[in-house]
């Protein structure tokens, strides 16, 4: 993903592989993600999860998804 692809009001996927107990129900966890803002200079996204609105950096945002995996 790159910060270019991103824009406010825009919903992309977090997935990760699952982990514990939670890995018998399926091997990925995936969660909805809505782009609020975008900070280039920084290179931050403002956007909300599972919980409120936090900003993410690079590390994080590089690795959601434009659709949702299968």
């Amino acid at each position: 993903m790159t910060l270019k692809k991103l824009k406010p009001g825009m919903k992309v996927y977090r997935v990760r592989r699952s982990s514990g107990l939670a890995a018998f129900n399926g091997k990925w966890q995936t969660w909805s993600v809505y782009v609020k803002e975008i900070d280039e200079e920084n290179e931050r996204v403002l956007a909300q999860c599972i919980g409120p609105e936090r900003w993410y950096d690079k590390r994080e945002w590089s690795k959601w998804r434009l659709n949702m995996p299968k």
